[in-house]
């Protein structure tokens, strides 16, 4: 059975005895902690089997994350999404989900099991970064198919929601007081999740990236990459533990 989250207590209660919490949980949590339960853009449902709690689904505008587990009803939650209709659906791939009328992608999931010190020396200072404007600007200097952040007023709200209530850091890697590589890290007490890394692309090959990482001191560190960058993380120390699904989906009205 789904039922929506309306309360912080019943949202404790529901999330300390969840089973299994994994990446896509640290999503759903760190949605929660910074918007919480009340805002306008943002629901929040849970489902039960047993009396047990085994699935969470979010939708943030109409963009939803599920978090599955062994026991989830997976018929259930098809149903489920079919009724209130979405545009992007990210869950973990192993749970098969089909919709009508989508295209789907998938990628890898990967986490740091050791940090590799075999890097190039440089110059570089490490440091955490406040300035939002800069870090868009950044990120949208480095052309990038994998990272394009096209509204900055979204960018900033989000990002600030996250940082106030820590689950946000951005960390970066200066030159000359240039920022030359970039990464945002958002997690909870679960997990953190590299999203976006990225370096300009005249200092790219020089391990800058992987410096960066290097610096950043956080366990059960996370990534979702694209299948084509699985070496150039490895080197970083990161291995896969399985992969992203994310389905887009589109209805037509005739």
């Amino acid at each position: 059975m789904i039922k929506y989250l309306s309360d912080d207590t019943k949202y404790k209660n529901v999330t300390a005895k969840l089973k299994d919490k994994d990446v896509f949980f640290t999503r759903i949590n760190v949605l929660y902690k910074s918007y919480g339960l009340n805002c306008d853009f943002l629901d929040i449902w849970y489902q039960s089997f047993n009396e047990d709690y085994v699935s969470l689904i979010s939708r943030l505008d109409n963009q939803f994350i599920l978090f599955l587990t062994e026991n989830s009803n997976i018929q259930e939650i098809e149903e489920f999404l079919n009724v209130l209709g979405f545009s992007h659906l990210l869950f973990n791939e192993k749970y098969s989900l089909n919709f009508n009328f989508s295209m789907s992608e998938t990628g890898l999931i990967m986490k740091r099991e050791f940090i590799n010190n075999n890097v190039k020396e440089n110059n570089c200072i490490f440091t955490t970064v406040n300035e939002y404007k800069g870090v868009f600007n950044f990120f949208n200097n480095c052309n990038s198919t994998v990272v394009k952040i096209a509204d900055y007023g979204y960018f900033a709200t989000d990002l600030h929601s996250k940082v106030r209530v820590n689950c946000s850091k951005i960390y970066s890697l200066e030159l000359e007081d240039k920022i030359v590589s970039c990464a945002i890290i958002t997690g909870d007490e679960y997990s953190k999740i590299i999203s976006p890394i990225a370096t300009l692309p005249q200092y790219r090959n020089n391990d800058y990236a992987k410096s960066l990482l290097n610096n950043v001191k956080e366990d059960n560190l996370y990534l979702f990459c694209e299948d084509d960058l699985k070496e150039c993380y490895t080197k970083m120390g990161f291995n896969i533990i399985g992969k992203w699904k994310e389905i887009h989906r589109w209805i037509f009205l005739i």
